[in-house]
């Protein structure tokens, strides 16, 4: 299944990596948070190029332009489904995550609004997150 994701990957969970690395039928397509600037940088006007990048970061702005680049690239990539990681730590992600999914969801895409912490591993239910992410898997699977 082809997954857009949303807002920061847990890179040190391991029962994460090991659902999208080895799942076979399952990948990551981009991360909202570096798809948007992925503009060319000028090595010789560095500084401008830095803020250029800012400036045009989808977080620049309400929830509404971050949700309308989620569903642009939800559909640019064809995602079979979208995961938004609600780090516990951004209230700008937690804020916006219901109007998110009910977003996406009418545009027909399933989402599943995963709470954890991306920085802290003492603080993470990693069972019941990995349990969520297979039964969101397996309900896309299921849509198939």
């Amino acid at each position: 299944k082809r997954i857009l994701w949303l807002h920061i990957l847990p890179n040190w969970q391991e029962s994460m990596r090991v659902i999208f690395e080895q799942s076979g039928p399952c990948e990551i397509l981009c991360c909202d948070l570096t798809y948007d600037v992925l503009t060319d940088m000028d090595p010789r006007r560095p500084y401008e190029s830095m803020a250029r990048r800012l400036l045009h970061n989808l977080n620049n702005g309400g929830a509404e332009r971050r949700i309308a680049a989620a569903v642009h690239y939800a559909k640019k990539m064809r995602a079979d489904g979208v995961l938004l990681f609600c780090h516990w730590g951004c209230k700008q992600t937690m804020g916006l995550s219901q109007l998110a999914k009910s977003t996406l969801e009418a545009e027909g895409f399933p989402t599943l609004v995963l709470d954890g912490d991306g920085c802290d591993s003492r603080n993470v239910p990693d069972g019941q997150m990995a349990t969520r992410v297979n039964a969101f898997l397996e309900q896309l699977e299921a849509e198939k």
